[in-house]
């Protein structure tokens, strides 16, 4: 069951996020467009590295070596991703780091912040964060450009939240 409680100095919630709100909120926090140049990044790293084995072997004057394997490789790499490329950007979203649905308890404070889960439990500072995100069902605590911490709301009451959106405020850039 979430929980929060208030004392004068920190704030402690305890929450275990379900696969659907971990989900909904990495997708808003992240969007699908960071996938998506991912995915076509590597489409381009595969075409560089087939298309000079494909020109290298382009022979016009020898019929007989039209097909040749480095050929077919690029023929295959070209026909094949634009098909993968919408399944893979499927099924990578529908991924969520177990490490998120750990039942986890938060404390924050103006000297720092403590998180607790079933297999990991650390103390740091503010500057730990770049920046945070009110989302839709949850607080985006950003720690890198790929890693972020999600308080849900749900775990809170109103005056709670009011007081964490003031300590964000407050620690760290919007």
């Amino acid at each position: 069951m979430p929980a929060a409680t208030e004392s004068s100095d920190e704030l402690r919630v305890e929450f275990t996020l379900t696969p659907e709100e971990a989900r909904a909120a990495l997708a808003e926090h992240f969007g699908s467009a960071r996938r998506k140049r991912v995915l076509r990044l590597w489409f381009l790293i595969g075409l560089l590295l087939c298309l000079p084995f494909g020109l290298a072997a382009l022979d016009i004057s020898r019929p007989e070596q039209l097909v040749t394997p480095a050929r077919l490789c690029l023929l295959a790499w070209l026909i094949a991703l634009p098909i993968a490329f919408p399944i893979v950007h499927r099924l990578w979203g529908r991924l969520v780091p177990p490490l998120l649905l750990e039942p986890t308890t938060v404390t924050l404070s103006e000297s720092g912040f403590t998180v607790a889960r079933t297999h990991f439990a650390g103390r740091g500072v503010w500057p730990y964060f770049t920046s945070w995100r009110e989302l839709k069902a949850c607080f985006a605590l950003a720690q890198a450009p790929s890693s972020v911490l999600l308080i849900p709301k749900r775990a809170l009451d109103p005056q709670q939240a009011e007081a964490l959106r003031a300590l964000l405020h407050r620690q760290l850039p919007g």
